[in-house]
Formats: C-alpha cells, sequence, structure tokens
C-alpha cells in the first residue's frame, strides 16, 4: 500500500514539473493544482505546486495571447485565485 501511495505521489510530481512550456497546457496545470489543493494534499507537493505557479505567472502573457480558447474568463479567475492563495 505504502509504495503504491509512493508511485503516485511520483507520477502527480512529474505532471507538475514545469519542463516543456511548447506542449504544457498551462489551464490544464492550473485545474490540477486546483484539484490537488481541494482534495487536501497539496501539501505533498509544496515545491512542485510553487514552481509550476511562479513559471505560469512569470510566462502569462506569453501563454495567454497565442491561446484564445473559450474558457479564458475561467481560466483567468483560477489563476487569480490559485496564485493570490
Amino acid at each position: 500500500m505504502e509504495r503504491q501511495i509512493e508511485e503516485l505521489k511520483a507520477e502527480v510530481r512529474r505532471k507538475l514539473v514545469v519542463d516543456d512550456a511548447a506542449t504544457d497546457k498551462p489551464s490544464q496545470k492550473l485545474n490540477m493544482i486546483n484539484g490537488i489543493q481541494r482534495l487536501g494534499v497539496a501539501y505533498h507537493f509544496e515545491t512542485e505546486v510553487a514552481d509550476a505557479l511562479e513559471h505560469i505567472f512569470l510566462t502569462y502573457d506569453h501563454i495567454y495571447n497565442e491561446n484564445n480558447d473559450d474558457d479564458a474568463l475561467y481560466n483567468v479567475a483560477l489563476r487569480f485565485k490559485l496564485l493570490r492563495q
């Protein structure tokens, strides 16, 4: 059971790590971070969440100006909420 938990935590860490901004969708990462926080397990991934949010914050103009999606208002609101926390 412990091994399974550690494997799942490692998988979440891999998904949170910012490695390639070109293939990574910031809206998916924001939703993942929001889900992790709402589940109450964000304390396991504090460093990874902070790094991902910092990357999203620093590249905000570049990423969101290129992506014209239908959920722009939702993404901005979610980004604001997560960065405020």
